[in-house]
């Protein structure tokens, strides 16, 4: 964009809005502050008619800066010509712009103090602090959450896999409950401690654990479970390693719905994907 608006006079400032122009079929727009412009409005009517490869740009003065471009009041005596800011025996006026005195060889797009940039007029008024409802409370801890082990299993596996599991192995001596994606608590019955039932059974639970940790009262899963629709892929394409690969690095797929896998519904594909929080 300097290489182009160059070729018409001194370019400060090109700014590219990452917004789409609501107003004006949803393309892209920017503001381009040029120096040493002695008229605007031809200079406006010029970039116009500018095409870039295929595409023509449409180009008008922004709104907040118009009252810099208007035609002048000249204060002066008796008639005098304003439109080069001479009076009609070639001498230099001095024109007054809503209500205050400026010379007329001004810069039109000059860069005045206070004015907000273009970059600030599009992104708006900054965000003000938060100023809602604050909450304190205070944390519970009780005596089943310090016994409980936090445990990471293979995010191959769901929930209900993993209790069918500690079922077969005999496990019912320790309760377990989902915290959401692939974490579990394990909260020993009474009479019992995790720690003594990890040590004898040490080997079981790497098979199931990916990791294990003390519960803690700042624990939160960073991750979600949910099930997703995909429309519009070719039911030759429905198999696990398509839509593993077109979930990509975003999402991990955990389980298909039976219904795909049978191609019972051929509307859409549906999946259980693990995700991370925004």
């Amino acid at each position: 964009m300097f290489n182009i608006f160059q070729r018409w006079a001194r370019v400060k400032e090109v700014f590219i809005s990452r917004r789409l122009n609501e107003g004006g079929g949803g393309g892209r727009f920017g503001f381009v502050r040029m120096l040493d412009v002695k008229n605007a409005r031809k200079l406006e009517k010029e970039l116009d008619q500018v095409y870039i490869g295929s595409r023509k740009l449409f180009v008008n003065i922004p709104k907040y800066c118009r009252h810099h471009t208007e035609t002048p009041r000249v204060v002066g005596k008796k008639g005098m010509s304003v439109e080069e800011g001479k009076s009609e025996n070639g001498e230099n006026m001095r024109a007054e712009v809503d209500g205050k005195v400026t010379n007329k060889r001004n810069e039109a797009w000059e860069e005045n103090r206070g004015h907000k940039s273009y970059a600030e007029a599009v992104r708006g008024p900054a965000r003000r602090e938060w100023k809602g409802q604050v909450l304190t409370t205070q944390r519970i801890s009780l005596p089943w959450m310090k016994a409980s082990v936090v445990g990471q299993y293979s995010a191959e596996w769901d929930f209900v896999q993993l209790g069918e599991e500690f079922v077969r192995g005999g496990m019912n001596m320790i309760r377990v409950r989902s915290m959401g994606d692939n974490y579990a608590l394990l909260t020993p019955r009474e009479g019992d401690t995790m720690e003594e039932l990890i040590q004898l059974n040490r080997e079981w639970f790497d098979s199931i654990f990916v990791r294990m940790e003390l519960w803690s009262a700042a624990f939160a899963t960073n991750h979600r479970v949910v099930w997703v629709r995909c429309f519009g892929l070719p039911i030759s394409l429905w198999n696990r390693d398509c839509f593993a690969k077109r979930l990509g690095e975003e999402a991990t797929l955990i389980d298909i719905d039976n219904a795909t896998l049978l191609w019972d519904n051929l509307e859409y594909a549906r999946m259980k994907v693990r995700i991370k929080k925004a």
